[in-house]
């Protein structure tokens, strides 16, 4: 029998992208083949999916690896290659093939950490066109491309989505990317979005006396700092309340250190503390405004936008630069403003609150249509595999 075999160190109960992606995907496996995962074990949490096999080193489940800023982080990266779970990932590849290994298997391997995909790179290599290979791709390696270390991320890159079997990206705007970039035929390259972790169907709006400009997720720097963004809506929202109206900025999810101490004081400005999934929608409910922070040197899309679209909520984005892969994305957005940090004008964003004073919106809620992996597993099971030992 075919069986998928999954290469990520993250897996449910963590809280992050890759993590809720590959139990979407696992999910949707077991009702047409076997499924494997190969991860990491979990500080203070027990692994409930029989199908996940943890190897490797403990993992805080609140926190992907090292913090930028610690002092180990930057000694640390210019040691290992491509990024601080390299001897992880080949490790795991040692007990797959030790303990786990079918000549049947079919391996998808789940970036980021980048170097996950050395398993696919060295199974294709060992195996051949028996070794039946999906790259799983969240972002891009590298997007400057001046230092020796990126270009041999481009490299590293380049060599991954030639030998894959098959690409799968999670928006519009990194399939088109990578299909111009490297010249990939419609087959190739594959777009699923990310799943709804929130059911909007079952939100029911709590109106409140304060008009709640909500933003959900973590900023980082230098990728998604957020202080300029929220420096101009604090003013607006303080001009805004001097006219009358009660409005304030509620930040929830872990922020950087620089953004807390800057706006801790602020009386407009409100921070929560990350929540888990299935207590999102009481986030959602009592949020008038939602904001999204456009990252800053980086060409991922923040995975909350998808979220941000099905709610059918208002959108402020603030765009830190004119190449912003969200932007495609919120074209199509009934109420959203576009807010370019650095050159439009408040008064934009003065008009677009004030003019979302009462909350009287209840529209019904209509499910965007992911693109998801059943037609990429129907195939899977279709299609002939087996590596020879």
């Amino acid at each position: 029998m075919k069986r998928l075999v999954i290469f990520s160190p993250f897996h449910p109960p963590m809280v992050n992208p890759r993590s809720m992606r590959m139990k979407d995907l696992m999910l949707r496996c077991s009702e047409r083949m076997e499924v494997l995962m190969i991860s990491n074990p979990l500080r203070n949490e027990n692994v409930i999916d029989d199908n996940i096999r943890c190897h490797g080193f403990t993992m805080d489940p609140h926190q992907y690896a090292l913090e930028k800023k610690h002092v180990l982080y930057s000694i640390l990266k210019s040691v290992f290659f491509p990024d601080l779970f390299i001897l992880n990932s080949l490790w795991h590849l040692v007990i797959y093939l030790i303990k786990y290994r079918r000549q049947e298997d079919i391996i998808l391997t789940c970036s980021h950490p980048v170097s996950v995909h050395f398993a696919g790179l060295i199974l294709k290599k060992w195996i051949g066109k028996k070794c039946f290979w999906i790259a799983d791709i969240g972002d891009q390696f590298s997007t400057s491309g001046e230092s020796l270390r990126d270009k041999w991320l481009h490299n590293l890159e380049r060599k991954v989505i030639m030998l894959a079997d098959r690409v799968v990206v999670n928006s519009d705007f990194l399939y088109q990317t990578l299909r111009t970039k490297y010249h990939l035929k419609d087959d190739q390259c594959l777009c699923i979005t990310n799943p709804a972790i929130v059911d909007f169907s079952q939100m029911k709006r709590i109106p409140g006396q304060q008009l709640v400009l909500q933003y959900v997720g973590n900023t980082y720097t230098p990728v998604r700092p957020g202080i300029e963004a929220i420096r101009i809506l604090e003013n607006v929202i303080s001009s805004i309340n001097q006219d009358g109206l009660s409005a304030v900025i509620k930040l929830t999810g872990k922020q950087h250190e620089e953004l807390v101490q800057r706006f801790s004081s602020s009386p407009v400005v409100v921070f929560e503390s990350q929540v888990p999934p299935e207590q999102l929608i009481h986030v959602y409910e009592k949020a008038c405004i939602l904001i999204s922070l456009g990252n800053r040197i980086h060409t991922g899309v923040p995975s909350k936008i998808q979220e941000y679209i099905n709610s059918r909520l208002p959108v402020i984005h603030f765009c830190e630069n004119g190449s912003d892969p969200v932007l495609p994305m919120l074209e199509n957005h009934p109420d959203c403003l576009i807010f370019h940090t650095h050159e439009s004008n408040p008064l934009e964003l003065k008009e677009f609150i004030t003019k979302h004073r009462t909350d009287d919106k209840d529209d019904e809620y209509t499910p965007d249509k992911d693109r998801h992996w059943d037609k990429l597993l129907d195939e899977l099971n279709n299609c002939t595999t087996g590596a020879s030992t």
